[in-house]
């Protein structure tokens, strides 16, 4: 939609409706994707960009970042990078998300602060700019400038603080500017912050933080409890630990409201993310003092064991790209123009149509939000003679409700597909 039109941005009566309730950022990443010829390749594409959001920011951290101790070595900061990519959520890496790319320019962000500098009072305009695209990619990331201050406060005075925080502003504001006349005030305005504001919380909320307690756990208690048994380390001026965890403090309160309401997931806790290259470099440093010559096999051990729980605990284990539905609905797109729909594929119809329809996910949000445009405006971006209805499940249920009741169902490939008979012209 960013290269080729309609808005990514749509108001509540024109536009084909997506879930995308985020900043401009990640989609400008995600452009060298346009440039494939069918939705397998493009989602290829992205899915490596999406992998080099998580490998790249993690490696720069552990290379050129502070070390977990004075005595910290390159073959601990190798062993802490393996670490770091195997304890990475799974999640991240098999979907694409806002917080990805949140992440990666926050990580950047304070590698540059924890850099020595001459002065210290002056801290670097380029980290005020890649904390501006984190909160651009995600609007829950503005926690980190927070974090951000206080550290500076801290560590270099509250002229350092003051100094930063009219470089993030103006770099917030420029960068909001730009997109304002690219996309319009009304449109982001809408999308980015009354659609998110609207989205109600779950029903319950015991429930809900139930359903995600192995992610609470690993996110927030166990970081929480480290952090307490080591505070005489962590709360120290020139500790590395500083600085994660200021940033993973100030992420949790968005975070939690995040996971509360309806959409949210264990994707919004990913702020202890700021602490694990830390964690893991500390804890590859320690056993290389203290278990020196078995210290290389359990690390070896400790990666290749994560790792496997990590492919094996993933709902469909593939060890190749999964494209052969994307073929079948190729070739069904192709054979149906202007008349198949995909509520849960867009890019099928995208690549082979040059057109965009709703997404059922986006029509949801909509509704969800009380935000749900008029049925007529919803009308105009549907297949013009929709008669066909492709899909791998139910989904929400709000498309098999719009579809004629005698339409009939099939099964061709990896899809289930609804057809009905056009009307008489």
């Amino acid at each position: 939609m960013l290269r080729f039109g309609p808005t990514p941005y749509p108001s509540l009566a024109e536009g084909p409706v997506t879930t995308w309730i985020y900043g401009p950022v990640p989609l400008l990443l995600n452009l060298p994707a346009t440039l494939a010829p069918t939705a397998a390749l493009a989602l290829l594409i992205a899915g490596a960009i999406n992998i080099a959001l998580a490998v790249g920011p993690a490696a720069l951290v552990l290379a050129v970042g502070p070390g977990a101790r004075a005595t910290t070595t390159p073959a601990d900061r190798a062993w802490a990078l393996l670490l770091t990519l195997a304890l990475w959520p799974s999640n991240s890496l098999l979907y694409f998300q806002a917080d990805n790319a949140a992440l990666a320019f926050g990580l950047f962000a304070n590698v540059l602060l924890l850099q020595p500098r001459t002065a210290a009072a002056k801290p670097p305009v380029l980290a005020a700019i890649c904390t501006a695209l984190a909160v651009w990619s995600k609007q829950t990331s503005l926690g980190l400038v927070l974090a951000q201050l206080i550290w500076l406060a801290s560590t270099a005075g509250p002229r350092a603080a003051a100094r930063y925080a009219l470089a993030c502003a103006a770099s917030g504001l420029a960068l909001g500017a730009a997109f304002i006349a690219w996309f319009g005030f009304d449109a982001l305005w809408l999308n980015l912050v009354r659609l998110p504001a609207r989205l109600p919380f779950w029903p319950d909320s015991f429930e809900r933080i139930r359903g995600l307690w192995p992610h609470l756990t690993g996110y927030l208690v166990l970081p929480a409890i480290v952090v307490v048994v080591s505070r005489s380390a962590v709360w120290r001026r020139d500790s590395p630990w500083l600085l994660p965890v200021l940033a993973w403090l100030c992420l949790l309160p968005t975070s939690m409201v995040s996971i509360l309401k309806i959409g949210g997931t264990a994707n919004s806790l990913n702020g202890f993310l700021y602490l694990l290259p830390t964690g893991a470099l500390f804890v590859a440093s320690s056993l290389r003092i203290r278990l020196t010559a078995i210290a290389p096999a359990l690390l070896g051990a400790g990666v290749a064991a994560i790792v496997a729980g990590q492919l094996f605990s993933t709902p469909h284990l593939q060890l190749r790209p999964v494209t052969a539905h994307l073929r079948q609905a190729d070739y069904l797109a192709r054979q149906f123009p202007g008349q198949i729909y995909f509520p849960w594929n867009p890019l099928v119809t995208f690549f082979s149509e040059r057109r965009f329809y709703h997404t059922e996910d986006g029509l949801y949000v909509r509704y969800t939000a009380q935000l749900a445009p008029t049925r007529a405006a919803a009308w105009r971006n549907f297949p013009p003679r929709w008669c066909v209805t492709a899909m791998q499940d139910d989904g929400w249920g709000i498309i098999l409700q719009l579809q004629p009741p005698i339409a009939t169902r099939v099964r061709f490939g990896a899809w289930t597909l609804w057809s009905w008979p056009l009307p008489s012209p």
